[in-house]
């Protein structure tokens, strides 16, 4: 769903997704675990894959790592 038909919803709710952060601190592999509403999937793995995170470091080298993100949205605020 794209954010103006959330908005026009009023959509408000949390998404739980699960990843891969790359080593470069990119987000892959995304997955949706729950969402209260499934409109609100798409806009919350599009944001994501706009995210830089802090890679894992092992040994002193960045490395892949699965994480989990918990994402409240709001689509009746603009």
């Amino acid at each position: 769903m794209y954010a103006h038909e959330a908005i026009a919803k009023g959509l408000k709710g949390k998404v739980v997704m699960s990843l891969v952060v790359n080593a470069s601190g990119r987000a892959e592999e995304i997955r949706v675990i729950s969402s209260e509403y499934a409109e609100l999937e798409e806009c919350a793995m599009k944001a994501l894959e706009q995210w830089e995170f802090q890679p894992a470091i092992v040994h002193g080298e960045a490395v892949a790592a699965e994480a989990r993100v918990e994402m409240l949205l709001d689509a009746t605020r603009t």
